[in-house]
């Protein structure tokens, strides 16, 4: 079973009352283990494909199977049928946003650029990028001290759960499940005083 099945995947987007073709019959495969680099110049796709293989979009045609299961569980079908317009869910996430100190995500800079391009591109003053972030997965690597190339690598959400709590959970990749893990994980870096805010309001990992 391949780990990420892109199939027949077309994206289309209403831009000022003109249609704009991002995407068209994209097919690919990732095999378990497998690198695989995005190449293109500046309006090719690329963000508009990584937007909907971590479902923060849905295509107008075709599907993404991650581990032989839709993206979320949502197809194509069902999203055109309960899904919301994204600008109205834009709109709410800031509103939801505007009343924070700050945000806590793990990889959130990734996120941050995702979730930037979808306000410019919907027409929505960005006040996202300059709000204040947490991002457990730099502050955490020397805690999870996982062995990479050169150095630690940065620890996945399982395996940052997993050091913690000793412990694997289900669902990994919904949106839903991954927010009340990295919340969880969140806490318990402050409970174990693995990391702390500092007398200007920076949030650091402990040094040893």
């Amino acid at each position: 079973m391949a780990l990420l099945s892109i199939e027949n995947v077309r994206k289309e987007y209403q831009v000022r009352g003109k249609k704009v073709l991002a995407l068209d019959s994209v097919d690919l495969t990732i095999a378990e283990g497998e690198f695989v680099t995005v190449v293109g110049p500046s309006g090719c796709g690329k963000s508009t494909l990584l937007n909907l293989i971590v479902g923060l979009m849905r295509s107008s045609m075709g599907r993404i199977v991650f581990r032989g299961a839709p993206i979320d569980g949502i197809t194509t079908k069902i999203a055109n049928a309960k899904g919301q317009p994204l600008k109205s869910v834009l709109r709410h996430f800031r509103q939801a946003y505007d009343h924070t100190r700050f945000i806590v995500g793990h990889n959130i800079y990734f996120d941050t650029k995702v979730i930037s391009a979808e306000f410019l591109r919907n027409e929505i003053q960005d006040t996202f990028t300059d709000r204040s972030k947490l991002d457990t997965i730099g502050l955490s690597v020397d805690y999870c001290a996982i062995k990479g190339y050169y150095s630690y690598k940065y620890p996945t959400l399982s395996e940052l759960n997993q050091k913690l709590f000793n412990k694997s959970f289900e669902g990994a990749h919904s949106s839903v499940v991954d927010v009340r893990i990295v919340a969880r994980c969140f806490w318990e870096l402050i409970r174990q005083n693995i990391i702390y805010q500092d007398n200007y309001g920076f949030w650091r990992a402990k040094t040893t």
